[in-house]
């Protein structure tokens, strides 16, 4: 009894460590594709800013 008690201890710790690798992955996720959009439209806007006759 009190061996299958360990055994699923550690199965429950070994699916919280997947889920916290889960939400890891998804947090980065949520991070990176903003970061991606914002990092693309300041690269068109530099692009554009570049075309254009800049006034000195």
């Amino acid at each position: 009894m009190r061996r299958t008690h360990t055994t699923s201890a550690t199965k429950s710790r070994h699916n919280r460590h997947i889920q916290d690798a889960n939400r890891k992955r998804w947090v980065i996720s949520d991070l990176v594709v903003p970061a991606f959009f914002i990092a693309l439209c300041i690269l068109v806007v530099f692009m554009l800013s570049n075309e254009l006759p800049t006034p000195m």
